[in-house]
């Protein structure tokens, strides 16, 4: 097998990527929601649909169809539907929210308008 090198990272060989176990990811939404009810449900969008920073921010009101999320996906440049996550605790439950920001948005506008620029 071909192995390429590209940094520390070689691509072909078993990941070492370490992931946030299931208390650190409670830890972090309940933080992100204590400040911030958007930045927490950023996160959870995020995390339940494995989204890039620039697929999440480009969400609109017509991505949230039907209980789905649309997306389109930047790297392969395809469409994906993807139920919208219900959970009996809340803190995980992206649907009801998600749809109350859609239904309050105006259509064509992000649902989740960041900036780099402070």
């Amino acid at each position: 097998m071909l192995v390429k090198t590209i940094g520390k990272i070689k691509w072909g060989q078993t990941n070492t990527y370490q992931h946030l176990s299931p208390a650190e990811l409670r830890s972090l939404l309940e933080e992100a929601l204590k400040h911030s009810t958007r930045n927490w449900l950023m996160l959870l969008v995020k995390y339940l649909h494995g989204l890039r920073a620039t697929e999440l921010i480009t969400l609109t009101k017509e991505s949230i169809q039907g209980g789905n999320l649309v997306v389109q996906r930047l790297k392969n440049g395809y469409l994906n539907v993807q139920p919208l996550h219900e959970d009996a605790d809340e803190l995980f439950s992206e649907a009801a929210p998600l749809q109350r920001l859609a239904a309050l948005s105006v259509a064509g506008c992000r649902l989740f308008p960041v900036s780099r620029i402070q």
